[in-house]
Formats: structure tokens, sequence, C-alpha cells
């Protein structure tokens, strides 16, 4: 049986406001690209 250390520290699992921002620009992009393709 495995014990879990509650000192060990985790990683983190955040992801940086930075890369997020670029997805969801990109994601707005590729939207407007397909909607464009679609129309």
């Amino acid at each position: 049986m495995a014990s879990i250390n509650p000192a060990t520290p985790q990683p983190t699992r955040f992801i940086d406001p930075e890369a997020l921002t670029r997805i969801a620009s990109l994601e707005l992009v590729a939207r407007t690209v397909v909607e464009g393709f679609i129309s």
C-alpha cells in the first residue's frame, strides 16, 4: 500500500495567464476562419 506524504509539494496545475490569453485569441481566429468557409 502506497502512502502519500502531505508535505510533498504538488506540481502547479495552473495555466499561465499569458498562455491562456494566446489560446483564447487563437480560438477566436480559428472560429472566424471556419465560419468564413461555411458561409
